[in-house]
This record gives structure tokens, C-alpha cells and sequence, in this order.
């Protein structure tokens, strides 16, 4: 089997390998029984390596793996699991006599998800005209006006006068007759004469 690589880096010994995947459950109580889950999250997989790096160059390396810690670059892990997107979440490296030219390490490595922005067109129709309503305005209270009527006066046809004439000629007022005739206005330029075919001019 090939030894063990975080990134470019490659790693003298990989004793163990603790792989989690996990899923959030959210849950709700109910007033009877136990709680009820209605939901379910994916959580990022977490791998923990127990591991030794041994030789001239494991300083040198130890400073690389604190780089991509520091720098959250994304690495690929291989060995007997193969991972990608991976980040260093945690470095725990031990230097004792027993490990001479290297050190022992607890490496914890995250995979972390990556989203994609997307651009989307999105048409926003222009607003229609709104009619406008003249606000009500406030008077206070108002002394209702009353309306003045002028009187209406009837005015007599010339027919009307003609005719109340010669009633009075036959009932014997004649005096009446002829000063009604008398006052009585002629008539417009443009209005045509209207003669009574009961009056007989000798």
C-alpha cells in the first residue's frame, strides 16, 4: 500500500484512520410519548489520523502541514479512505525521545462543502399608473346655505291678451279692453304675428 498523503505531503506512518459521518436530527415534543424528528441535516465528514513522520525533512513537513492549516486550503487525503475538499481542522504533533528524527501526530481533517453562485435573470414588469384620488380635506362643521328662489312671474302670450280683449268687449268692458290692447308690447323683429281669427278689422 502506498503511505499516506495530506495534500502534496507525504506521511511516514498512518496507524488508525477514525472516519464520522453524522446527520443532524432536529426533533419536536409532542404531549404523548417521545419527541418526533421531522428533519434530517448532512454534517461535513470528519476523519481523525494517528500517525508518525519520520526523517530529516519532518520538521520541514510539520511547518508545510501548519501552512494549509493556517492558509484553509483544500487538500485530498489518500490512504485506505480517499477524500477530497478536505481542510486541517486541528494538529496535535508530540516530540519524545521515542521518536527520533520525526514526531507522532493526531491530525483532524474536515471535508468541506463548496457552493456555486449562480446568476439568474429576473424581469421585473414596470409598474402600472395609479390613479390618483384627491384627499379628503376637513372643514370643520359647515352653516348649510339656504338657495334664494326668484318668484316666477307668468307673462301673457299676445294671443292670451287678445283673446282676455275680447272677452271684456263682449261682457261689455271696453274700456278695459282697449288699455290691455294698448299696453300690450308688439312683437319681436323676428317672431312672426300671430292674428286671432276671431277679431274682425273694419
Amino acid at each position: 500500500m502506498e503511505r499516506a498523503k495530506i495534500g502534496d505531503i507525504e506521511i511516514s506512518v498512518v496507524s488508525s484512520e477514525n472516519l464520522s459521518n453524522r446527520a443532524l436530527v432536529t426533533e419536536k415534543p409532542v404531549e404523548k410519548g417521545e419527541n418526533v424528528a421531522d428533519h434530517t441535516k448532512k454534517q461535513p465528514i470528519v476523519i481523525d489520523l494517528v500517525g508518525a513522520v519520520i526523517g530529516d525533512d519532518a520538521a520541514d513537513k510539520l511547518s508545510k502541514l501548519m501552512k494549509l492549516q493556517k492558509d484553509g486550503t483544500l487538500l485530498k487525503y489518500i490512504h485506505r479512505n480517499a477524500l477530497k475538499n478536505m481542510v486541517i481542522e486541528d494538529i496535535n504533533s508530540v516530540h519524545s525521545s521515542k521518536t527520533k528524527n520525526g514526531f507522532t501526530f493526531n491530525i483532524r481533517l474536515k471535508q468541506i462543502r463548496i457552493a456555486t453562485a449562480k446568476e439568474v435573470e429576473i424581469k421585473i414588469a414596470s409598474p402600472k399608473a395609479k390613479t390618483q384620488v384627491k384627499p379628503k380635506t376637513n372643514n370643520g362643521l359647515q352653516q348649510p346655505q339656504e338657495k334664494l328662489v326668484s318668484p316666477v312671474i307668468k307673462q301673457s302670450t299676445t294671443n292670451e291678451i287678445v283673446s282676455q280683449s275680447l272677452e271684456d268687449i263682449r261682457t261689455g268692458n271696453s274700456t278695459k279692453a282697449i288699455l290691455d290692447l294698448y299696453l300690450m308690447k308688439p312683437p319681436k323683429s323676428n317672431s312672426s304675428i300671430v292674428r286671432n281669427p276671431n277679431i274682425q278689422i273694419q
